[in-house]
């Protein structure tokens, strides 16, 4: 579940804020991380996550391997400006996501300056958020964000082009081409200008992994929008196949991919 703190453009902790404020400082991370990709390693290669920083869990959970963003722009009904808009995948499930929350949420909570007692306590409370393991299932988060356009001044409404993507049927694809279908899909958030879904698949099939070396990458495809339910998020949906390719409003491609030797955290593949 995607932290209830930031979001409202890249994800985890990015969703919950306003677009006006979010955007701009995601966007200046993506670059800033452009910017020096030549010059030092990430954080997530040149550190341990307990010395992560904000800026660090930020460059985590919007611009590292386990996080894919598509931007796309909208055409305006009026002479008001275009609206932008972000979609966004996420692997939640992977240990580097889970720690970049986790530490997020230590510097907020001043966890470097508590005492040894303070630590032991906030350690019990989030035992299982920084551990590795394969036996849990692997948590896709899936979110749409749209900037409002500003309206003409005095008009006293908004012209929006379009609200944000809507909850999809989604799938993983294996070696052989078949496709896996979410155990558990849950709408956690439907607003305005920003959806946000999450996605639970099983991480065996038949006693074996999901995923083997065969494999090479992670595919996800996007199909037919889900119908939502009246009542207020969150809200499970039914997801009981899988349809086309996707779907009226879907962005360039229907399929995205994680390749394997993206997703290598301290020697070993996380997703």
């Amino acid at each position: 579940m995607l932290n209830e703190r930031l979001l409202h453009y890249p994800f985890k902790w990015a969703f919950r804020t306003s677009v006006a404020v979010v955007v701009p400082v995601a966007l200046a991370v993506v670059a800033s991380v452009a910017g020096v990709a030549g010059q030092k390693e990430p954080p997530w290669v040149a550190k341990d996550w307990t010395k992560w920083t904000s800026t660090d869990c930020l460059e985590v959970l919007n611009a590292s391997p386990w996080v894919i963003v598509k931007h796309y722009r909208g055409l305006p009904k009026s002479n008001a400006e275009p609206v932008f808009g972000t979609y966004m995948i996420q692997l939640c499930s992977a240990l580097p996501i889970r720690q970049a929350l986790l530490r997020q949420e230590q510097l907020e909570s001043h966890y470097d300056k508590m005492d040894t007692q303070q630590r032991a306590k906030f350690d019990q409370i989030h035992s299982t958020e920084s551990s590795a393991g394969d036996s849990g299932p692997i948590v896709i988060d899936v979110g749409s964000v749209t900037d409002e356009p500003e309206p003409p001044e005095g008009s006293g409404r908004r012209d929006v082009v379009r609200g944000p993507d809507p909850p999809t049927e989604l799938a993983v694809k294996l070696a052989n081409g078949s496709l896996i279908l979410p155990t558990r899909v849950t709408l956690l958030k439907k607003e305005l200008f920003s959806v946000e879904t999450e996605y639970v698949f099983p991480r065996q099939l038949d006693g074996k992994s999901l995923f083997g070396p065969e494999d090479g990458v992670i595919w996800i495809a996007r199909g037919f929008t889900l119908r939502v339910p009246k009542g207020k998020p969150p809200i499970q949906l039914q997801q009981k196949g899988f349809g086309a390719l996707g779907h009226p409003m879907s962005l360039d491609e229907p399929w995205y991919t994680f390749p394997f030797n993206r997703l290598v955290y301290k020697g070993k593949l996380e997703y």
